[in-house]
């Protein structure tokens, strides 16, 4: 797992934008999000309380829990600590903190969530880890809710192989964010944040993994990487659900490639019945890279529900190698060092206004679009001024400069 971020970036699946709020991984993550949901109510009603600051140990009550247990627990824990019963749950209370330092590695995580399902982990900080966080693996299924991870020596919060739901979790100051791989699907809700961690990017979605936004903002700031990296055969997406609306990325100041760097994988933004709404959105600033880079990916916004606002990058956006990009409405790119669109071999770019969600590519300090090897561009009138194009590339609309 050190080296998850250095994955060959091979294979691509193309990602159909028509009906994917029924595609299957999203009708499969829908359906274990309510199976994780009923927990609330089919767990037993056990307790056990824990205080840390009197000697007692979290460890010696998971060793002793059934299925259903609550384990209510206060002060701070000097332990890393192992769930394998399903439907446990954590609750720290009055600022509750599980400290890994404890000089050895004994699990992959502070907290490690291994072949168990229904687990509910809240109220809680989990820190100084010798290695991550918090592991969520082995087809488990965990619910954390008002976490942070800080201090972990490489990632805050790990999801392999695995579902979970994150409501409101951080993880800064770590080596990495979160790492979400192996056919992971995570569902995020409220803010996910992830700043300051000094050398993985903030947020990385790998290996068939599918991070769906609904309701979510990500956060993620000042990272050593990538502020959003999605790489072999990733997806990101916000469905047509109404608690989806609203739903976005903020990045800045990230010190990997790019704001968000996409490889053989894909985003998508939904919901025709939003149309034109702008509901979602996409603020990326202040990356010495592109806001927005990649290669042979797939960026879908095709009923102007989100916003792109790129600016004071590198360059506003770079799409390489067969990328094909869909974006109706609500497309913004200005202030960046360079151009606002490159396109070296790009697939189809297409890019068309919308009256209520409008798109401008003005005032970078290069030309608005500069697309070469063959790449093919589909664009309306008075989006882009100045677009350069080498004798490959085939226009539709708007026309080269």
């Amino acid at each position: 797992m050190k080296n998850r971020f250095l994955i060959c970036l091979t294979g691509f699946a193309l990602l159909v934008v028509s009906g994917i709020s029924q595609s299957g991984f999203a009708q499969n993550a829908e359906h274990r999000a309510g199976a994780l949901k009923s927990v609330e109510w089919s767990a037993s009603k056990a307790r056990v309380h824990v205080d840390c600051d009197k000697q007692q140990s979290l460890g010696q009550a998971l060793q002793h829990a059934r299925p259903g247990t609550t384990i209510f627990f206060t002060g701070t824990c000097h332990e890393q600590i192992q769930i394998r019963e399903d439907y446990i749950r954590l609750r720290g209370m009055h600022g509750a903190v599980i400290d890994g330092g404890i000089g050895e590695i004994l699990f992959p995580g502070t907290i490690t969530v291994q072949g168990a399902r229904g687990v509910m982990i809240k109220n809680l900080t989990v820190q100084n880890g010798p290695d991550q966080g918090i592991v969520i693996e082995a087809n488990s299924s965990a619910l954390l809710e008002n976490v942070t991870t800080t201090g972990n020596t490489t990632t805050g919060v790990t999801v392999d192989s695995s579902y979970a739901e994150l409501k409101n979790v951080n993880a800064n100051e770590n080596g990495s964010g979160f790492d979400f791989f192996t056919s992971a699907t995570v569902i995020a809700q409220g803010a996910l944040t992830a700043e300051n961690n000094s050398g993985g990017p903030g947020v990385a979605v790998n290996g068939n993994a599918t991070l769906e936004l609904r309701g979510a903002i990500v956060e993620t700031h000042n990272n050593g990487g990538d502020g959003v990296l999605l790489v072999n055969n990733a997806n990101l997406m916000i469905l047509s659900f109404p608690e989806s609306q609203g739903s976005g990325v903020r990045a800045s100041a990230n010190r990997g490639n790019a704001g968000m760097f996409l490889a053989n994988s894909n985003v998508a933004i939904v919901g025709s019945q939003y149309a034109g709404s702008g509901a979602n959105f996409f603020d990326i600033k202040d990356h010495q890279g592109p806001g927005m880079l990649l290669i042979s990916s797939n960026l879908a916004s095709p009923f102007a529900t989100a916003r792109f606002n790129l600016t004071s990058n590198g360059a506003g956006m770079v799409l390489v190698d067969n990328t094909d990009v869909t974006i109706v409405g609500g497309l913004q790119i200005s202030g960046n060092f360079g151009p606002g669109i490159v396109g070296e071999g790009a697939g189809v770019v297409r890019i068309e206004q919308n009256p209520d969600n409008p798109s401008a590519i003005s005032g970078n300090f290069a030309p608005d679009m500069v697309l070469s090897f063959g790449t093919r561009l589909v664009l309306d009138e008075h989006i882009a001024n100045a677009v350069i194009c080498d004798g490959s590339v085939l226009t539709l609309r708007a026309g080269c400069s």
